[in-house]
């Protein structure tokens, strides 16, 4: 059975004030639509207090390795999709 490079596609809901804790990756590409509400982005690169709003596209590099972790900047819902596959 052969699987292709895409590995994750999440429709997730995110309580306000909740989120992913940090986590780490590597060897894969992450996409990240917020669908509503915002979302903070941290990660070791560097990049902090990043907000993600509604439409907007993030595509992150994970390389030889990267941690992060998203969560809801206000009390309300959140939905976020999210795209991860295999790098090249």
């Amino acid at each position: 059975m052969h699987f292709g490079v895409l590995r994750v596609l999440n429709d997730d809901k995110i309580a306000g004030g909740m989120g992913f804790g940090a986590h780490p990756h590597d060897n894969m590409e992450i996409i990240t639509i917020p669908l509503e509400g915002q979302l903070l982005h941290k990660d070791n690169m560097g990049n902090e207090g990043e907000v993600l709003v509604a439409g907007d596209v993030q595509v992150m590099s994970a390389g030889t390795g990267v941690v992060h972790s998203e969560s809801g900047c206000f009390p309300t819902n959140k939905t976020c999709l999210r795209a991860t596959g295999k790098s090249r």
